[in-house]
């Protein structure tokens, strides 16, 4: 029994790379996410800091960063001041429990101009 060309090619066919799709939608991610706060910043005085989405190499624990040692701003970082540089740039407890906080009250997002426009 011969077997058809469409089944012959299907046999033939290489099952995608996944960590290449995975880091590729990580990418895609990132891209969206840049916007959002691009627009966001939009909102911010340029007295105060700007908000910054870090590169794709800084604190990875999956994908083609994983585990290395690199800055958000994706410059290599010696391994001996990593866990310094961290505690530098990350949230720490109190900040996150700050956020809590103000995710608790009732009208901690502003409603949007059409929905107060219904009221």
């Amino acid at each position: 029994m011969d077997k058809s060309n469409e089944e012959a090619e299907r046999e033939n066919e290489q099952e995608p790379d996944k960590a290449k799709l995975n880091e590729y939608a990580r990418n895609l991610y990132r891209q969206e996410i840049v916007k959002l706060v691009e627009r966001l910043n939009m909102f911010i005085p340029e007295r105060e800091r700007q908000l910054k989405v870090p590169e794709l190499k800084f604190n990875r624990r999956i994908g083609l960063y994983a585990h290395q040692h690199f800055t958000v701003d994706g410059e290599p970082l010696d391994a001996s001041k990593y866990p310094a540089y961290l505690t530098s740039v990350l949230p720490r407890p109190e900040d996150i429990a700050v956020v809590h906080t103000i995710e608790k009250e009732p009208d901690w997002i502003e409603a949007k101009k059409a929905d107060s426009l219904d009221k």
